[in-house]
């Protein structure tokens, strides 16, 4: 990038998104920044309503969760984790 052209700056309303709702209406899904085909990068966040479940199947890419609220327990690779509000971890 050339020292006199600006980066794009785009800010994001969580509030103001439709959100991707499973069937059961438990697990909610914000594109906060939708997948870029050249970086290969997104950014989302996750509303998973307490004592409700959510099973993944493996992609690729890493994923990186961070807990705000409550307690999230993940099971990666037959490893069980169990990360509680500001606990991140990366795959």
């Amino acid at each position: 990038m050339k020292e006199n052209q600006k980066l794009p700056i785009e800010k994001v309303q969580i509030d103001q998104l439709d959100p991707l709702i499973d069937n059961d209406r438990h697990y909610l899904v914000y594109s906060l920044f939708p997948f870029h085909l050249e970086k290969k990068f997104e950014i989302f966040t996750v509303h998973l309503e307490l004592g409700h479940c959510h099973f993944s199947n493996n992609h690729l890419g890493e994923e990186y969760i961070l807990v705000q609220q409550g307690k999230l327990t993940l099971e990666i690779q037959g490893n069980e984790y169990e990360l509680t509000m500001n606990e991140a971890i990366n795959f």
